[in-house]
């Protein structure tokens, strides 16, 4: 039986569930990412001028919005990628201006296979949406992961790490 976590639910759709992973520790940094940025006061914020930042209030209602719309089977983005970009090892991001929030999905009994983003159309289960060709087929329930700012130009090593240090730790709650 899967250890009873309790998990903040962002968004629930037609067909995915979006929710915050949580640590060994049972901390959520997505939560405490999106819960910086409703005070405006995520420290790490590139885009920042001073805090707190109004902006970052804005940024937060972006992220739920990118939640909702995947959770109704909507990837944000379209074939160029600009709010949702795949990383490595199936963990994905969402992006506002220089805010990265990761995410990967699971079958919620701590089961996990990568699911990487299409490369053509040829490869697509439905090469004919313009909007969502590109996207994979993913378990029902997404975890958000790990906040972090982009400064270069890849998102780096250390952050790819830590949301699976984060995956791993969570998907453990599931098989308990």
């Amino acid at each position: 039986m899967a250890k009873l976590v309790r998990r903040k639910i962002v968004a629930k759709g037609q067909w995915f569930v979006v929710e915050c992973a949580v640590l060994e520790d049972e901390s959520s940094p997505a939560w405490e990412f999106l819960e910086a940025l409703r005070i405006g006061m995520w420290e790490p914020d590139p885009d920042a001028t001073s805090l707190p930042s109004d902006e970052q209030i804005e940024d937060r209602a972006s992220f739920f919005a990118m939640a909702k719309r995947l959770a109704q089977g909507l990837p944000t983005g379209g074939s160029n990628g600009n709010q949702t970009n795949d990383l490595d090892d199936g963990i994905w991001e969402f992006k506002v201006g220089a805010k990265r929030l990761s995410w990967y999905d699971t079958d919620g009994v701590g089961g996990y296979r990568p699911k990487l983003r299409i490369r053509t159309r040829a490869e697509s289960e439905y090469p004919e949406d313009d909007d969502a060709w590109w996207f994979p087929q993913i378990d029902e329930i997404i975890r958000l992961g790990y906040a972090f700012p982009k400064t270069d130009e890849q998102a780096g090593e250390f952050n790819i790490e830590e949301t699976k240090r984060v995956r791993t730790e969570d998907l453990n709650h599931d098989r308990e």
